[in-house]
């Protein structure tokens, strides 16, 4: 059964539901492999049709490699060009766990490191308020619970 999804929640899909959003593409590509490289269709394109953005990967021989790698950059770059909804940036709102979990000064019980799958929701969340605050570090420090001095 699929959901209605807002691009607030594109980044809390698994990976069989964001699959589900993508044009994908299989084609030759030159790269490793040598002459296998000219028969098997390895190379891996992805194109998220709700927000146009593409994400290729084509450094493996195994199309299954392949299309995990650009999935995991697609992630990335709907976290670095797709804005959400402002509704969660309010003046009494609680900072997202994922957020919090990558700021240095909240005490949490797990961080978010850099190789963490839940690194591209945080770093979204972070450019949102970021946004919000028209990139204006001043303005959101605080809001972070930091200070710019």
């Amino acid at each position: 059964a699929s959901r209605s999804v807002t691009s607030d929640d594109f980044l809390r899909l698994d990976d069989g539901e964001l699959l589900r959003q993508c044009r994908v593409d299989f084609r030759r590509d030159s790269g490793p492999g040598g002459q296998k490289r000219n028969k098997i269709e390895s190379a891996v394109r992805l194109t998220h049709e709700p927000t146009a953005l593409v994400a290729n990967a084509a450094e493996d021989r195994s199309q299954h490699t392949n299309k995990a790698v650009a999935l995991k950059r697609l992630r990335k770059l709907i976290a670095h060009r797709v804005r959400t909804s402002e509704a969660w940036l309010g003046e009494d709102a609680r900072l997202p766990d994922e957020l919090r979990a990558v700021l240095p000064w909240h005490a949490v019980p797990a961080r978010i490191g850099r190789k963490s799958d839940r690194r591209p929701l945080a770093e979204q969340l972070l450019l949102d308020v970021l946004d919000f605050h028209r990139g204006s570090l001043a303005d959101s420090a605080p809001y972070l619970g930091g200070s710019t001095r």
